[in-house]
Order: C-alpha cells, then sequence, then structure tokens
C-alpha cells in the first residue's frame, strides 16, 4: 500500500509525498509560544534549552491511544478520551516542534518547523469528510507533522512544495520528504536540472551518507522525460522518469519513545539537506 505526505493542511486530505512500502497504508502537513501573538494560540510551555531532553516526548501510550482510536473511530470515544489525545499525543508533538525549531532551522535555513498549535507544522487529527470513505471515521489514526519551505510564505499551502515530514503510528513511524506528483512544468524543470548536470545530481542522490539511510520511492513515467533530447547515461534512465522525488527512512518505535528521538531527526535532516537543496532550487 501507499503511504502519503501531505501538504501542510488543516483541511487538504494526504496528497503530498506518496511511499510505497507494503505495510505503511494511505496517510496525509500546527505547533509553542514564542512566536508572536497574532501567529497562532501560544502554548502552556517554552522551548526547551536543553541539549537533550530529560525525557522522552513520547511513551507507549502514544501508540496505545492510536490503536484504541482505530478501533473506536467515533466521536463519543474521542470526546470522552480528550484528555487521553492530549497528554500523550498532541502536546508531546507541540513540545517537540518548539524545542527541535531553533536548530532544524539551522540545519535547513529553507525550511520551518513551525510549532504552532493551529496553523504550524502538526496535522490536525480530524480528517476532512468530503475526501474519505464516512466508514474510516472522522479521525486519523496517527500523528504527523510537516516542514514546508519559506519560499511558499506564512500560511501556504501548496501541496507541490518541498517539504520533510515525520509520521507516527503503530507499526508504521518514519521520516522522509521531498516532492510528490509536481505538476508537469516543475516536474520538467527537476528533470532538466538533473540532465544538465549529472555529476550533481548522483554525487547527492549516491551520497553514502543519504543512499544509506533512505529510500527514494516514488511512481515512474513509461519512458524518459523529452526535456533533454541528447544522448543520456545510463544512470539517469530511471530518474528521468521519476513523477515523484521523494525519500523516507523508518523510525523505530524504541527512538521514537526515547530521548534521542530529536537528535536523530535532527541527524537524518542533515543527511537530506542537499536532496532538498537540489530539488528546492530545481523547482523554482
Amino acid at each position: 500500500m501507499a503511504r502519503l505526505i501531505p501538504p501542510n493542511s488543516s483541511n487538504l486530505q494526504p496528497k503530498c509525498l506518496n511511499f510505497k512500502h507494503t505495510k505503511r497504508p494511505p496517510v496525509p502537513l500546527q505547533c509553542s509560544a514564542y512566536l508572536s501573538p497574532n501567529e497562532g494560540a501560544p502554548m502552556p510551555f517554552e522551548p526547551s534549552k536543553l541539549s537533550k531532553p530529560s525525557q522522552p516526548y513520547f511513551t507507549d501510550a502514544l501508540f496505545k491511544f492510536l490503536r484504541a482510536l482505530k478501533r473506536n473511530n467515533n466521536r463519543t470515544w474521542f470526546t470522552e478520551h480528550r484528555d487521553d489525545y492530549d497528554t500523550h499525543v498532541r502536546l508531546p508533538m507541540l513540545r517537540l516542534l518548539a524545542d527541535l525549531k531553533s536548530k532544524f532551522e539551522k540545519i535547513a535555513p529553507d525550511f520551518i518547523c513551525d510549532p504552532r498549535p493551529v496553523g504550524g507544522s502538526m496535522f490536525r487529527i480530524h480528517r476532512d469528510m468530503r475526501f474519505v470513505d464516512p466508514e474510516e471515521g472522522p479521525y486519523k489514526t496517527h500523528v504527523s507533522a510537516h516542514f514546508r519551505h519559506h519560499m511558499h510564505g506564512d500560511g501556504a499551502r501548496d501541496v507541490h512544495a518541498p517539504g520533510f515530514y515525520l509520521h507516527l503510528e503503530p507499526g508504521s513511524c518514519f521520516y522522509g520528504g521531498g516532492l510528490w506528483r509536481p505538476p508537469t512544468n516543475i516536474r520538467n524543470k527537476i528533470h532538466l536540472a538533473i540532465a544538465r548536470d549529472p555529476r550533481a545530481w548522483l554525487a547527492i542522490k549516491n551520497n553514502k551518507a543519504f543512499a544509506s539511510t533512505f529510500t527514494l520511492e516514488g511512481d515512474m513515467l513509461k519512458k524518459p522525460s523529452p526535456v533533454w533530447r541528447d544522448t543520456l547515461p545510463t544512470a539517469l534512465t530511471d530518474d528521468l522518469r521519476r513523477k515523484d522525488f521523494i525519500f523516507s527512512a523508518d523510525l523505530p518505535p524504541r527512538i521514537v519513545t526515547s530521548t534521542s528521538l530529536p537528535d536523530e531527526l535532527l541527524a537524518l535532516t542533515r543527511r537530506a539537506h542537499k536532496f532538498m537543496q537540489f530539488l528546492s532550487s530545481a523547482s523554482t
């Protein structure tokens, strides 16, 4: 089945990044108070100044809640367990984003880690029922966050923006990023950038730190893009067939529920940053 990385939107269903993993079902990109008051509701905590948290952000209670929500996906049950959602899911994610923000944006300054509770990086738990089967229930059974590119501006909801994505779900925790199904003109720009400087592209894609960590995924065109008519190196054939430019790495539950989670996310961001820079530059 496909796994999706969506745009940073409270209203849209997952459309942004599509990852094909058999154990990962389709999934669909809000977070602390130190931003200006008119940028979102403040949170009752400040960003941590510790290099490492004294306690993990998430515990096994995160997965316990999400499994229970999957079995009881209705408004009555969720209302009765709203405190559990806030305690084990929502507030831990917002604290993580608040603490990540400064270091994340130093590593990837073109991307935004927004810890506002509304309009920020964290996805809403509510599904947009216009785009899903009502039998699936009104709530998502995962928690996720999207780190969009700043060129789209505050409040932008462009499904074609490159971005990083964090997804936490029982049996499917991962961190990834890229650009899913850009329009033809953007896809052609990326293909052209690859063909014009294949050494630069291959150096980034095949870099040991990136290639040993992430899996490149996504759908392919039947034939290489026609944007480049000269003879192409064989190594580029598949890359010029890409409809999607997306990557992911699994996050073991033991990492998700440990104090090393923020360091792990920052390390993954660092390993993927050059790939994301290439996409950002090529698509503008």
